[in-house]
C-alpha cells in the first residue's frame, strides 16, 4: 500500500498494488487515513471485500473503478464525500453499505452495473444517492431502525 501524508494526522491511502493478491481488505481501525485517493484500488482484480475505516471522510474519483471480483463493500460512518465513477465497472458489486454521513452536497456515485442486489442504510444515514438504487437486480433495501429520513 502507498500512503501520503497531507498534513498532521492526515493520510490519503493512493494506491494498493494491482496484482495484490489480498482478496478481503479492512482497513485498520487505528489509523489516520482520512482519504482513499483517485483510483486507489482500481483494477485490483483479487479485491472482494473492502471494510472502510471510521476515520475516512472521503473516496475519490474511480476509487475502486475495475475491481472486476468486488462483491462487497462497507463504509465507515465518517465517510461524506463521494466522488464520481467511486464503483465505475464493477459488475460484481452486490452488496453496499453506506456512511451515516452522506448528504446530496457532497456525493457523487454513480454505478453502471446491475448486479447491486442489497442496500444498506445506517440510521444516520441522510442521503441515499440515486444510482445506489438504479439496478435492476435490486432486491433488498434495508434500513436500520432510527433513520429519520429513509424507512422501508
Amino acid at each position: 500500500m502507498l500512503f501520503y501524508r497531507e498534513g498532521t494526522n492526515n493520510y490519503t491511502l493512493m494506491r494498493m498494488p494491482r496484482n495484490s493478491a489480498i482478496t478481503d481488505y479492512v482497513m485498520p481501525g487505528n489509523t489516520q487515513v482520512k482519504n482513499i485517493g483517485d483510483g486507489a484500488f482500481s483494477e485490483c482484480d483479487n479485491l472482494i471485500t473492502v471494510r472502510i475505516s471510521d476515520y475516512v471522510e472521503t473516496i475519490r474519483r474511480e476509487a475502486f473503478s475495475s475491481c472486476s471480483k468486488l462483491t462487497d463493500v462497507v463504509m465507515g460512518k465518517n465517510v461524506s464525500t463521494l466522488e464520481s465513477n467511486i464503483f465505475y465497472w464493477c459488475y460484481e458489486l452486490s452488496s453496499l453499505t453506506l456512511s451515516e454521513k452522506l448528504t446530496p452536497e457532497t456525493s457523487d456515485v454513480y454505478f453502471v452495473d446491475d448486479h447491486l442486489t442489497t442496500l444498506y442504510v445506517p440510521a444516520g444515514c441522510g442521503y441515499v444517492p440515486p444510482g445506489a438504487w438504479d439496478s435492476d437486480s435490486l432486491t433488498n433495501i434495508v434500513v436500520t431502525e432510527g433513520n429519520k429520513k429513509y424507512f422501508s
